[in-house]
């Protein structure tokens, strides 16, 4: 994702446009010290197949984005509990970040391959 100015980020994060609310809780913290965040989830409908000579191989299939000035720490196995609406109940899907978070080349979006621990 490549944002060009912060009137681009903030349109691409308008909740019901591109993003949805989440919390984002680090491992091992209780729930009260969730933070609140607005996120842009991939479930899947994004995923490329890439063509591998005599097989195929998916790319990754549950990614999110969120922004450093919401979140300016996440970390590996942390989980974002998406919600409803801002300030809203939780759905039931949880997203545990499986690899390294990475920041992109301005330092203002975090980007996070997922597994779906959802209950």
């Amino acid at each position: 994702m490549a944002v060009e100015t912060a009137a681009d980020l903030a349109g691409f994060f308008l909740f019901g446009e591109y993003a949805e609310a989440a919390v984002y809780l680090a491992p091992g913290a209780p729930i009260e010290d969730s933070t609140p965040c607005l996120v842009i989830v991939d479930r899947g409908q994004g995923r490329a197949v890439f063509d591998a000579g005599e097989r195929q191989a998916e790319g990754p299939q549950l990614h999110i984005w969120a922004q450093f000035a919401e979140l300016p720490a996440v970390v590996r196995r942390g989980t974002f509990r998406m919600l409803d609406e801002p300030d809203g109940i939780e759905t039931g899907e949880i997203f545990e970040i499986a690899g390294l978070p990475r920041l992109d080349h301005e330092g203002a979006i975090w980007s996070c391959e997922l597994i779906d621990r959802s209950v």
